[in-house]
C-alpha cells in the first residue's frame, strides 16, 4: 500500500471511529448493525502535511459512502480495497 493511500485510509479510519463512538446508548441499542452516518455521502479533499508532502504524497478529493457501520472510499475501491 502506497504512503497516500496509508495516510487516506487511516484518516478515514479516525473519522469512522469518531462520528461511531460519539453516537448515543439509544442510537447504538436500536440498530447495532447500522451506523450513525449510514446512507450518507461525504465528499473529501485529503491534504497532506508537509511531512507527508516532502514524501511525494499529493493531495486528492474522494468520496466515502457510509452503509453498515463501515465506509468505501470511491479511490480505494478502484485499488480492489472494499469496505473499512
Amino acid at each position: 500500500m502506497t504512503r497516500p493511500t496509508f495516510l487516506f485510509a487511516s484518516v478515514a479510519l479516525c473519522l469512522v471511529t469518531f462520528f461511531s463512538t460519539n453516537a448515543s446508548a439509544a442510537d447504538q441499542s436500536a440498530a447495532k448493525d447500522t451506523g450513525i452516518l449510514d446512507g450518507t455521502v461525504w465528499l473529501v479533499e485529503l491534504i497532506p502535511t508537509r511531512q507527508t508532502s516532502d514524501k511525494d504524497a499529493e493531495s486528492f478529493k474522494d468520496a466515502l459512502t457510509f452503509s453498515r457501520g463501515h465506509f468505501v472510499s470511491a479511490r480505494l475501491k478502484k485499488s480492489g480495497i472494499g469496505p473499512v
